[in-house]
């Protein structure tokens, strides 16, 4: 199963996505994993740097190991911006037992919370050049059909990862992973 939650910067996905790692261990699940893009590229799984070919080159590696860990039966927490709807669809087509999970946060309130600011240096033009900013330089493609939406900007961190634990559960329960 895997289990990919998107967004802005700033929106969420690594505080919710550890939440639930943590939460899944505790409740005694093992084949666990969590895959988060800025990890994954500060320990040089991914390119460097953030263009739109090098953002699309990063999705489809972030596939590819996750196709490695669903073949150990692995449940798989992706948190990744994965901004164009392109990038979802070809997930969701190409990885089995797909749920995307949108957390929902204006690119305001997720600058309010950019403790990197770079949000702030999108709007001043002082990224590396040809690098992209979801949320500033270009839009955030929402999907059409996600499977669940989590309004993080009006929900609390403890209501956001509330319904993103009790969905999530239900799923693997049902697809007798626990």
């Amino acid at each position: 199963m895997v289990i990919w939650i998107t967004g802005l910067t700033a929106s969420g996905k690594t505080t919710l996505s550890k939440m639930l790692e943590k939460k899944l261990i505790k409740d005694g699940y093992k084949k666990i994993i969590l895959l988060d893009g800025d990890t994954l590229r500060n320990k040089g799984k991914l390119k460097k740097g953030h263009s739109l070919n090098i953002r699309l080159i990063n999705s489809r590696l972030i596939m590819d190991l996750v196709s490695a860990e669903l073949k150990i039966n692995k449940v798989v927490i992706v948190s990744t911006i994965s901004h164009l709807e392109q990038m979802r669809i070809e997930a969701r087509k190409k990885l089995n037992n797909f749920i995307e999970i949108f957390l929902d946060c204006s690119p305001l309130v997720c600058e309010q919370r950019d403790y990197k600011n770079l949000y702030q240096k999108a709007k001043n033009k002082s990224l590396p050049k040809g690098d992209i900013f979801p949320g500033v330089t270009e839009p955030y493609q929402k999907s059409k059909n996600p499977d669940l939406i989590i309004n993080t900007e009006l929900e609390d961190v403890n209501k956001s990862f509330n319904k993103l634990y009790n969905f999530c559960i239900k799923h693997i329960k049902n697809e007798g992973k626990l």
